[in-house]
């Protein structure tokens, strides 16, 4: 994934011995992960807190949609 922060992914993944199952999207890895409105990356950083979630996964299972995505 291009511009992923590694110290927010793999990097503290390989300290707690658990890069086999999570740390990257892989098939066979458990995935936690949000789909944000937009890139916080890159918005300015006064419009991050108007970002808003559209859907939450944990172990891959979607847990939460926004209405919109529906």
């Amino acid at each position: 994934m291009a511009g992923t922060p590694t110290g927010m992914t793999i990097d503290p993944t390989y300290a707690s011995f658990a890069e086999k199952t999570l740390g990257s999207l892989e098939i066979g890895k458990r995935a936690d992960y949000v789909v944000l409105s937009q890139d916080i990356m890159v918005v300015p950083p006064k419009d991050v807190l108007a970002t808003k979630a559209l859907a939450t996964a944990l172990d891959g299972e979607v847990v939460y949609e926004a209405p919109s995505m529906l």
